[in-house]
């Protein structure tokens, strides 16, 4: 066996832009949970360039998840906490969020408030907003510049909030 001396490259060295690319193909999970405890220089990247977060799904986060009834308001309760964080990191810039059946007024509302003018794709299927039936009447003019909406499945929106 040969004597084979190997260089290691140091990966908090990685050029900041390329890092950008690598994550956003990651999931939302490894953005939140990997990412920022690989190095300091990751870290950095993760929580000051809005290009990782442009597109936020939290259905791939909760998926794994066999929610119950009783969990569903846990979930909720953990998205509330997620959202503020992640619409701070990612405003205005992301382009397209999904969150099936977790979504309620508050959160939608955070949303809808947080400058969303390049937000282009909303997919909120399963939603109840019964609990607050005016407030898509009341985000939908904040949210015009939606190219693909998906509300299928849910209750709570009138007819003035379509």
């Amino acid at each position: 066996m040969e004597n084979q001396s190997y260089e290691y490259r140091n990966w908090g060295e990685l050029i900041a832009d390329a890092l950008v690319l690598i994550i956003t193909k990651l999931t939302l999970r490894d953005k939140l949970h990997s990412i920022p405890i690989v190095c300091k220089p990751w870290y950095k990247v993760i929580t000051s360039s809005p290009h990782c977060w442009l597109d936020i799904d939290f259905d791939e986060l909760f998926d794994d998840f066999h929610i119950q009834h009783i969990q569903v308001m846990s979930v909720r309760m953990r998205l509330l906490q997620l959202l503020p964080i992640l619409l701070r990191r990612c405003s205005p810039k992301f382009h397209s969020f999904s969150c099936s059946k977790y979504l309620n007024a508050s959160s939608l509302s955070l949303l809808a408030n947080s400058g969303t003018e390049s937000l282009r794709t909303l997919k909120m299927p399963w939603t109840d907003l019964s609990n607050d039936e005016t407030i898509f009447e009341s985000v939908a003019r904040k949210l015009s510049n939606l190219t693909y909406l998906d509300i299928s499945h849910c209750s709570g929106i009138g007819v003035e909030g379509l």
